[in-house]
């Protein structure tokens, strides 16, 4: 059974370990992006950290992280997007629904998103956190229970941005931890890669 999972893909990482960094493993190294792998220490899913370089200015990208109901246009698999609450400019609880194919019922999750300047690198940094108690669970699908992760972009020399993305959650409900350890490296690949293309919009570029 073929599974494009961005169940995993609904952006965070580390959920409750305290491994370091010298146990991720490369798992790809493809069109600029890179993608590691590891055990996490309370979820039966690995979680993620893909790296990649784009153009774009930090100040884009955070652009692009704060305009949440446009996620399903570059996010791999995310179906709907929707602002539940908002805190501030750069603070607020979204809900997102991420699309599995047959058989398997769609997973939705409650974000707390909070981003900030980072005043080590003077770039961004969003972190995530699921609440999956925020609102009931909707009829026929299946609420992530747990969910951690983060985005970082870094400014470059040449007015370019190194970007960080990490992740890990359970993804709920009965499907078996193989089939979705099997397409961990396929979503934030996807998403990396559409996200080049997207902040090229002249809308980002304000």
């Amino acid at each position: 059974m073929k599974i494009t999972l961005t169940i995993l893909l609904i952006f965070l990482f580390n959920v409750g370990t305290n491994i370091n960094d010298a146990d991720w493993v490369l798992e790809m190294d493809k069109n600029e992006i890179m993608i590691w792998t590891r055990e996490t220490g309370s979820s039966r899913v690995k979680s993620f950290k893909a790296i990649t370089t784009l153009t774009a200015s930090v100040e884009q990208l955070a652009t692009v992280l704060n305009d949440v109901e446009a996620y399903p246009e570059w996010m791999s698999d995310v179906e709907y997007t929707e602002v539940l609450e908002e805190i501030s400019e750069n603070e607020r609880f979204y809900y997102f629904e991420v699309n599995a194919p047959w058989p398997v019922s769609n997973r939705d999750n409650i974000v707390h998103f909070i981003l900030k300047k980072d005043p080590k690198t003077m770039g961004f940094k969003v972190t995530v956190i699921g609440e999956a108690s925020y609102i009931p669970q909707k009829p026929d699908i299946v609420r992530i229970p747990e969910s951690k992760g983060s985005w970082e972009f870094i400014p470059l020399e040449n007015g370019g941005s190194k970007v960080i993305f990490e992740y890990a959650a359970d993804p709920g409900g009965k499907l078996p931890t193989w089939a979705i350890n099997m397409f961990i490296v396929d979503g934030p690949f996807k998403t990396l890669s559409n996200l080049k293309e997207f902040v090229k919009q002249n809308k980002y570029k304000k």
